[in-house]
């Protein structure tokens, strides 16, 4: 049996400690009680569901704790594996630690090629996510894939699905070749705008950002009609957050933030697509 071309990590931040990040949106500080209760309830809710639902099943999810995660928690962390074969809980000490263990981990695969995928720990994938950029896979010292067409789903204050587009989002995977590989973490996503040996991939819309009230700089940016009964297909949610597909507004109800945001998503991308054609986006 001929050994796999490459190999698949989508790899997810849960709670690193980050000097320059204390407090949420709504200012319960970050590592405190109820920012972790909050955190691990979008966490089970939008995101471990929609990963245990992949199709493709040739995958690793590196899941990143703290060594500070308070005891308690970590039965429920034990737990995510029964619900998900590809889940692996890793602990390192603090945000300064995670990259060095990323970079290492992925060295250790056999396969010549490794593919590293972003997730947010209050996100949700497609259901087909893993395939779909799997299918973008030839072998290729470096390239990044762009998927910059997905949903945003607001749960609070208000509930409001709509579509979006967003160029250089935190759901940016990376195909390298396995020498030293520097994962798709080396960047933050933003910085995928100064990379020339970048794939933007349209009209696949395999990513859905949650908008929550504890949102540290998202707000919601979505517009237009969503096929309530094809999204919720797609991106498989706990049977607790199900509801949240009867309580929608319908877009009728916000059609002015829907104009508005689609010509702000539209001029964004409309921008940044002038600034790298004018070369403005070189590496540094």
């Amino acid at each position: 049996m001929q050994p796999p071309m490459f190999e698949h990590f989508l790899i997810t931040r849960f709670n690193l400690r980050n000097p320059s990040w204390t407090s949420s949106r709504s200012q319960h500080p970050v590592l405190s009680e109820a920012w972790l209760q909050d955190r691990f309830q979008l966490f089970e809710q939008y995101c471990l569901p929609s990963v245990a639902a992949q199709t493709e099943a040739g995958f690793s999810w590196l899941v990143y704790f703290d060594t500070q995660t308070p005891e308690q928690w970590l039965p429920r962390i034990e737990r995510y594996h029964r619900e998900c074969p590809q889940f692996q809980p890793v602990f390192v000490d603090g945000m300064p630690a995670f990259l060095p263990d990323v970079q290492a981990r992925i060295a250790a695969a056999a396969a010549p090629y490794v593919i590293t995928s972003r997730l947010d720990n209050d996100d949700c994938i497609s259901s087909d996510f893993i395939a779909r950029v799997q299918e973008q896979f030839a072998p290729t010292d470096f390239l990044a894939l762009d998927f910059i067409d997905g949903y945003m789903l607001e749960i609070a204050p208000v509930q409001r699905l709509g579509r979006t587009v967003n160029a250089y989002n935190p759901f940016v995977s990376l195909i390298e070749r396995n020498r030293e590989p520097l994962s798709v973490w080396h960047k933050v996503h933003a910085q995928w705008k100064r990379e020339p040996h970048l794939r933007r991939i349209r009209g696949q819309r395999i990513w859905l950002t949650v908008i929550h009230q504890d949102n540290k700089t998202n707000e919601f940016r979505g517009f237009g009609r969503a096929d309530k009964a094809e999204v919720s297909a797609s991106f498989v949610l706990a049977p607790a957050a199900q509801q949240i597909w009867e309580q929608l507004l319908p877009v009728t109800r916000w059609r002015w933030l829907s104009l508005k945001n689609r010509l702000h998503t539209g001029a964004t991308l409309l921008k940044r697509d002038l600034k790298k054609a004018l070369g403005l986006y070189r590496q540094p």
